[in-house]
């Protein structure tokens, strides 16, 4: 258990498993690392560190690349399965929420015109709704 210095009467909280390397990272005899995207072998000392193990600079370059034309991250580099089905799952529900804030926006304005204001619950559900797909997109 890690005691905080700040605050030493409250304990950190410690993922389980943290202290475990991913798959990805591990080291072979002759000081070289598997990209977790191209899978090609690379010394260790050029290799750059991603979440779930090392990445070759072409892999690293193509990431960026892809990020800046398509404004998707490389999340998968970085995340587990189980980590990616978590957030995967959070965006569903987000999407099931803005789409019930949408109805509901819409069925108070169709059963109370003057209840105008009501639309503004709609549009949040989209922006809900919309952050949640993102999340979804983002998990894959």
């Amino acid at each position: 258990m890690l005691i905080p210095k700040d605050d030493p009467g409250r304990p950190i909280e410690v993922p389980e498993g943290f202290d475990q390397k991913p798959a990805g990272a591990a080291v072979g005899d002759d000081g070289t690392v598997a990209c977790v995207g191209c899978r090609q072998r690379i010394p260790l000392d050029r290799a750059d560190i991603v979440g779930q193990g090392y990445r070759c600079a072409r892999c690293s370059h193509q990431a960026s690349v892809n990020a800046l034309v398509t404004g998707r991250s490389d999340i998968s580099a970085h995340l587990d399965g189980d980590q990616r089905r978590a957030l995967h799952a959070s965006g569903v529900k987000l999407v099931v929420s803005g789409l019930a804030l949408i109805v509901l926006g819409v069925v108070v304005v169709a059963v109370i015109p003057e209840a105008i204001k009501a639309l503004g619950v709609s549009i949040g559900g989209l922006a809900l709704a919309s952050l949640g797909y993102t999340r979804m997109r983002a998990a894959r």
